[in-house]
């Protein structure tokens, strides 16, 4: 392998971090608040039908991290308030 090959196989390379997020849908006020190293509370208005609540934490999660909304991840938790996202950073 040479020199060019090598740092675009390095550039590939993403370090991802597993965070935890309690969701509080329906609310007036939205938020993601961290609670302690690696676990946030989000507050966001939609409502937990159709998935709109789940778009909205990520969206807010993204915000914090500073990636795109592709970058989070839903790994447990769809149908539940707790939930486990991965964030590509």
């Amino acid at each position: 392998m040479n020199q060019k090959t090598s740092s675009r196989i390095s550039k590939r390379i993403t370090r991802e971090r597993s965070i935890k997020v309690v969701a509080h849908t329906d609310a007036r006020r939205e938020s993601l608040t961290e609670l302690r190293a690696g676990s946030f509370s989000a507050v966001v208005r939609e409502s937990a039908k159709g998935g709109r609540a789940n778009t909205r934490i990520r969206e807010l999660v993204a915000r914090h991290f500073k990636v795109s909304l592709a970058a989070v991840r839903i790994m447990s938790g769809h149908h539940y308030p707790k939930k486990l996202l991965t964030v590509r950073i």
